[in-house]
């Protein structure tokens, strides 16, 4: 992958999920342990905040020369 170095370091390492006690809601963290769950989460973000940018898309910015 041309680009390894920079989904690694988009990918998510925590999770946030909340637990119910009595009515309160509160947040626990979990490690994420599914490298290709969390390899397909960090390729989404690059996606879509790439197309949210101004300018240039992703298309222009990695055409192979």
């Amino acid at each position: 992958m041309k680009y390894g170095k920079s989904i690694e370091n988009v990918m998510p390492a925590v999770e946030v999920r909340s637990k119910r006690i009595g009515v309160v809601p509160l947040s626990r963290y979990l490690q994420k342990s599914d490298h290709r769950r969390r390899l397909s989460i960090g390729m989404k973000w690059v996606i879509r905040f790439s197309r949210a940018r101004s300018g240039k898309g992703m298309a222009e910015n990695c055409q192979l020369s």
